[in-house]
């Protein structure tokens, strides 16, 4: 009866995280000026290999420019074991070798995607045309990578306040997180049906 009730209570907690996530998205963000400053920064506020950073330099441009971030967030997409091969839409990326521990942070506005790393081109996306786009396959794979497993059991998401992350000094160290899995926020079947071929 114990294990019946704490698995309750951890269901009821995992539920009201995604609400506070998505209702953090509905606050409404000015999503446009955001948007108009993503492609103005596009090369500017780039390094390769810094996601957090580069992420940060633009919050604190946001901030600067008075630009509305409520409900904003920074998000970690992490996976334990990611292959990146033929997976990636990355700017200027080399594939074909794997990383055992797969970080990448991103800002979340409103349901869309604002990434530096994501194509060759500035282009901010809906959550899940990125995930399709940014994490499936383009072709076929000559490894052992099973996108599904990674999507249905593996791919884990870190919420945190955008303009938190920058009054902390651009680090997540103690600040308020909400933690889910991929396959708990999104339809990830939907996705892995449009992404096989």
């Amino acid at each position: 009866m114990k294990i019946k009730t704490r698995f309750f209570f951890l269901s009821v907690l995992t539920l009201l995280g995604v609400a506070l996530v998505s209702s953090g998205n509905s606050e409404a963000a000015d999503v446009a000026r955001l948007t108009q400053l993503f492609h103005k920064t596009y090369k500017t506020h780039y390094e390769v290999r810094f996601c957090g950073k580069n992420m940060g330099r633009l919050i604190e441009k946001a901030i600067r420019q008075k630009i509305d971030l409520r409900g904003a967030k920074l998000l970690r997409i992490k996976s334990p074991d990611f292959w990146e091969v033929q997976t990636f839409s990355a700017r200027g990326y080399e594939r074909g070798y794997r990383r055992m521990f797969y970080v990448h942070f991103v800002l979340e506005a409103d349901g869309l995607i604002f990434d530096y790393d994501f194509t060759n081109s500035p282009r901010v996306a809906k959550f899940e045309d990125y995930i399709l786009e940014m994490y499936t396959p383009k072709g076929p794979i000559d490894v052992q990578y099973k996108f599904e497993r990674a999507f249905r059991d593996i791919f884990e998401l870190t919420f945190y306040d955008a303009e938190n992350y920058i009054r902390n000094g651009q680090s997540v160290d103690g600040i308020q997180k909400t933690e889910i899995l991929l396959s708990d926020y999104i339809d990830v079947e939907k996705i892995i049906k449009k992404a096989k071929p």
